[in-house]
């Protein structure tokens, strides 16, 4: 019988020790060895490697938009351990410290992998932009430096936190001031946004109106908040005039031609939605130009496109009138709706009504008639004090993420992506008072981790939370609910979110794998896919011979087994140049931004929106994907800082603001001049491919 004397376990030890730092083995095979010997014992101490802690700090931007002077708002970041040692934030420090923002504390001890919700609070004491950095100060090893946030705001002058009783219209010399209830500020107090209304000849302060110019013809006023014109300005009335109203763009009035000025932003991105018939845009200004069909706009030519022929450029397209007096933010797309959300955080939606516009109207389509738009479009009611700082939409419901960190929807209940029980016949959010206080949040169980960002499309909705993890509900014909179950259940459908006890703590996070932390979340028609923290994607649901994943594979659909999910689920190749930045999908293709400044594209390629100059589809083959997918050639010197992917095209903007589209184009919504598809055929792509404005 052998023994292992004590030099032997100890040699045995030390070496395997050497193994496990080169190769990153266990040890656990040498305790297994020798103890297995009868009578043999070993005087060693086997070294186990410590697990550090280690920091994740997100958002690294925190952006308060408008906030009354003098009134409160308060936002969250998260300060993540993913190791397993416990973490000590030593400081929350502020530079300069002067700056109006506060950290409701300074220190915090985390344990490992488990986060915690800092908060900020923001209060301005001027009309002004506020800008800090916020210096997290910690112990974890995989970084010596200070983690950093940038804090953003601003001071408005024209918004008042007040009493819920409501504020009157004044007259302040020549100028009419009235307020809009938009929503609720502090504890017990409401928001109101005030509008500054020029009077040529006076304000009559006990009617509260401007007073008629004698054979002056219309009444004179500026409205200088909302980037159009209210009536018409006499330029003897009124030569040289420039009027603040304190928010947006100003406004100057030149002999009676007004130019609005951009807002305040250096880093300005042109923010592109292209849908299935037309493509808008968020200029310079803060406003919205649309192209391609235009039975929304504010004026259309008689065969009802603009961008179809030459001379039709979208920057010539009048904006449209929606009634807001901050710029616009960001833009959401359904099949044939949009919703906008403004840097205030309010949201107004138009076009289709087919369950995802979240207000009452009795018209098929909202905003064809002008009459509709402007101040007579409603405001996206989420309920009283709740703001809005993201949204989207699918083709018949729509989703906001709170500010609070909380999750609302409304739509066509029977596309089951509400997440909410009590029926699939009717829709939620067209009959009054349905919206507001009346809709519920929705339900993600005890968890405790607020959700940062929402995706929806198709039938379907995903929630990213704090800790990296996602849920989604609504239909799982192809897995794309990621929880490893059958489409049919005992021949009926298996779906998520429609019945009674299927949310909370019943909807289960989707397994992607051990140790997967994810920064985004985005839906295709019938699959999902995730960025995650080391800058890598993952998709599961349907796939199909277009290659919807980008797996290398075309089976039909990944996701229904429990099997195919967790360590399972491949990454998606996207080779080995730079790390992914961003990813979007919404129909049935799929693009990267990369941190190089260009974009992958993989999935359905029919109108040649993929960008690679033909109509083949990428991904369901290995030998399309990794390196031998190549970038999009967008042009020489064109570095991408902005995506969109829309239903049959796509979209990017550069560094310059330059934008360049492709895909579909028969209603001339590339912007081109033409009714030519772009991208499906050679030489139509790179320095071809015109670039188009929108300023």
């Amino acid at each position: 019988m052998m023994c292992v004397s004590t030099y032997r376990c100890s040699h045995i030890a030390n070496k395997g020790w050497f193994m496990n730092r080169q190769f990153g083995l266990t040890l656990l095979y040498i305790s297994i060895f020798i103890t297995a010997l009868p009578n043999c014992s070993c005087d060693v101490e086997v070294y186990s490697p410590p697990s550090p802690a280690l920091i994740v700090v997100m958002p690294d931007e925190i952006d308060f938009g408008a906030v009354a002077v003098d009134s409160f708002a308060s936002r969250t970041f998260t300060i993540l351990n993913e190791g397993k040692a416990t973490l000590s934030v030593s400081a929350l420090t502020l530079d300069p410290l002067e700056a109006p923002f506060a950290p409701e504390r300074n220190t915090y001890t985390i344990e490992g992998e488990s986060s915690v919700d800092a908060i900020i609070h923001f209060r301005p004491t001027e009309d002004d932009s506020y800008e800090a950095i916020l210096t997290v100060s910690h112990d974890a090893s995989n970084n010596n430096e200070p983690k950093t946030v940038t804090l953003k705001g601003r001071g408005a002058s024209d918004l008042v936190c007040t009493s819920c009783d409501g504020l009157e219209s004044e007259c302040q010399e020549d100028t009419l001031v009235s307020y809009e209830n938009i929503g609720g500020c502090e504890e017990d107090q409401c928001l109101y946004q005030s509008t500054e209304t020029w009077c040529a000849c006076g304000c009559d302060a006990q009617a509260l109106e401007c007073i008629l110019c004698p054979d002056a013809g219309p009444t004179e006023v500026w409205d200088a908040g909302s980037f159009v014109t209210v009536g018409e300005v006499d330029a003897g009335l009124a030569p040289n005039l420039v009027i603040d109203a304190g928010s947006g763009p100003t406004a100057a009035l030149d002999a009676g031609i007004s130019e609005p000025v951009s807002p305040e932003s250096e880093s300005y991105r042109a923010v592109i939605a292209a849908n299935i018939e037309r493509t808008c845009g968020i200029n310079a200004s803060g406003e919205v130009k649309c192209w391609g069909k235009c039975d929304l706009a504010p004026s259309c030519p008689p065969d009802g496109m603009w961008g179809n022929n030459a001379g039709e450029a979208p920057a010539d397209m009048p904006a449209l009138n929606l009634g807001f007096n901050t710029p616009v933010a960001s833009i959401k797309w359904s099949g044939f709706a949009y919703c906008v959300l403004t840097t205030n955080n309010y949201a107004k939606c138009w076009g289709n009504n087919m369950g995802s516009l979240g207000f009452p109207s009795d018209e098929t389509v909202v905003g064809a008639d002008p009459a509709q738009m402007g101040a007579n479009l409603p405001y996206l009611d989420v309920g009283a004090g709740l703001t809005i700082q993201k949204l989207d939409l699918a083709f018949n419901h729509g989703c906001a993420l709170l500010t609070n960190g909380k999750v609302k929807c409304w739509g066509a209940k029977s596309f089951l992506g509400l997440g909410l029980s009590g029926g699939l016949s009717d829709q939620l959010g067209d009959e009054p008072g349905e919206m507001g206080d009346a809709l519920p949040f929705l339900d993600f169980g005890s968890h405790g981790h607020e959700v940062v960002d929402i995706a929806l499309a198709g039938e379907n909705s995903c929630a990213l939370f704090s800790n990296g993890k996602v849920k989604c509900w609504g239909r799982n014909s192809a897995g794309q609910l990621g929880i490893g179950e059958p489409p049919y259940v005992l021949g009926l459908a298996n779906t998520r979110g429609d019945a009674p006890d299927e949310m909370g703590d019943n909807l289960p996070f989707v397994d992607l794998g051990e140790d997967v932390f994810a920064i985004q979340v985005t839906l295709g028609i019938g699959h999902a896919c995730v960025l995650t923290f080391d800058q890598r994607v993952k998709c599961w649901g349907a796939n199909n011979e277009w290659g919807f994943l980008g797996q290398g594979h075309d089976l039909p659909k990944i996701g229904t087994e429990l099997s195919e999910m967790g360590d399972n689920l491949p990454y998606t190749d996207l080779g080995s140049q730079g790390g992914v930045l961003a990813l979007f999908a919404k129909g049935t293709h799929t693009c990267a931004l990369f941190d190089i400044g260009k974009i992958k594209c993989w999935g359905d390629n029919w109108t040649g929106m993929l960008g690679y100059e033909d109509v083949n589809p990428r991904g369901s083959a290995a030998a399309e994907m990794g390196d031998n997918l190549p970038f999009v050639d967008l042009g020489t010197d064109f570095f991408a800082m902005g995506l969109t992917v829309g239903a049959l095209s796509t979209c990017v903007s550069s560094m310059t603001d330059e934008i360049k589209c492709w895909g579909t184009n028969p209603n001339g919504e590339l912007g081109l001049g033409d009714t030519a598809n772009r991208g499906d055929n050679y030489g139509e792509m790179g320095d071809n491919l015109p670039v188009i404005n929108i300023d």
